[in-house]
């Protein structure tokens, strides 16, 4: 199971730990928004990397190939990846209860680090690079992974991208 970050879970933590912090506050709604982001670029560059250099390099001969795929379909993704991106609709909500309106948040360096305008989008970003890499192996199109791709398959009707 992947850890998510429910904002009410959090907010009630904090009040239980110490009433004198303020659970509404934009950093918190930031460390979740970081924390979240965070995870679903590293899910993300594991599916890729998986699909990209572990199977043409370490499985030639077919068997192994199908149970990464297998794992790569009902564990990384359908495990992992979809319960992250179905939160982001409700962590861009400001603890207000409107859209946030921060516009970048900076690293230690000046550079921005997210920008949160762009925040809604990175659901279907997400979505759209892992389902390209996938729909690249022919595994969509193989009647033995109609079943583990079913997940992917609903995401990826939601977002339009079939």
């Amino acid at each position: 199971a992947v850890p998510v970050l429910n904002t009410v879970a959090v907010k009630d933590s904090l009040k239980k730990a110490n009433n004198v912090v303020n659970v509404n506050s934009d950093e918190n709604h930031e460390a979740i928004i970081f924390a979240t982001l965070g995870q679903t670029l590293r899910l993300k560059k594991l599916v890729v990397n998986m699909i990209s250099y572990w199977v043409p390099c370490l499985f030639r001969n077919g068997v192994c190939e199908k149970e990464l795929a297998k794992f790569i379909f009902i564990d990384v993704i359908a495990g992992r990846i979809l319960p992250i991106l179905t939160t982001w609709t409700n962590i861009l909500t400001s603890p207000e209860g409107g859209m946030i309106s921060i516009t970048n948040l900076e690293t230690e360096n000046g550079n921005t680090a997210m920008d949160i305008k762009r925040a809604p989008s990175i659901e279907k970003e997400v979505l759209s690079e892992i389902w390209d890499i996938v729909k690249k192996t022919g595994w969509l199109e193989e009647e033995q992974f109609m079943l583990s791709a079913a997940p992917l398959r609903a995401a990826a009707n939601i977002h339009k991208l079939l």
